[in-house]
């Protein structure tokens, strides 16, 4: 094995490692050209855990053993030697945010045009009677075209309930399955884990999006996820 010999030369206690940095397929891995770990002498045990294990996973990470000599000729020609860091881009995954984007509810047209801007141009803070089954909030009150009587019909977690007396009611991760009040929106996949992260007294604002975009964005934040997953796992296990 040519890794296995190569680790077999770098036993002497005054060598060091260079090895090869690899994208891993991960485009939030930010590597430098080449990657020096620290100055310090190598124990040769330590070798075959990066040639064998590293080698399988990266599928191109080559550890080669140099000297010191080596080593000050690449110091000395000024080349750029430094640890390569790993990290989240700052395009990652974030909840700091008050705009929750949410898709058209069954009963939308059931709405004024008037409710309707306000729904999408109002703020609203979240009450203190708000819990796990549902956040309650207050702001200007929705009015409908005219008051209708439904029959209990199916929601689900992020469904946008409008109160009799015009407030917003959102359904949260333990909510019932079936109500009875108009629904206005409904929350997104992917903008429920921001509207988890918030307290009461804290206030938010919503941003109407198609259908197909809130999927396209799911989709894309589970890829990323993924990413993430695999990254630590090379990283850690």
């Amino acid at each position: 094995d040519h890794n296995r010999d190569r680790n077999k030369t770098a036993a002497g206690p005054q060598q060091t490692t260079l090895v090869r940095q690899t994208r891993f397929r991960n485009p939030d891995f930010e590597p430098s050209s080449w990657a020096l770990s620290p100055l310090m002498p190598t124990a040769a045990p330590k070798l075959p855990l990066l040639g064998n294990i590293h080698r399988r996973r990266c599928r191109g990470a080559c550890p080669a053993a140099i000297n010191n000599n080596s080593c000050n000729k690449i110091i000395n020609n000024r080349y750029s030697i430094s640890i390569a860091k790993w990290g989240l881009s700052s395009n990652s995954i974030s909840y700091q945010t008050d705009s929750i984007k949410i898709t058209k509810g069954l009963e939308w047209n059931k709405f004024t045009t008037e409710a309707q801007k306000d729904l999408l141009t109002g703020s609203f803070c979240i009450l203190p009677q708000s819990n796990r089954m549902g956040y309650r909030l207050k702001g200007k009150a929705l009015t409908m075209v005219e008051k209708f009587e439904m029959i209990s019909t199916a929601v689900a977690r992020g469904t946008i309930q409008v109160t009799p007396d015009g407030n917003p009611l959102i359904l949260m991760a333990d909510a019932q399955t079936t109500g009875g009040y108009p629904r206005i929106g409904q929350v997104t996949e992917t903008d429920m884990d921001i509207l988890a992260q918030k307290r009461p007294g804290e206030s938010i604002y919503f941003e109407l999006v198609s259908l197909e975009s809130s999927i396209d964005k799911l989709v894309a934040q589970e890829q990323k996820i993924k990413q993430i997953a695999h990254a630590v796992s090379i990283l850690f296990n």
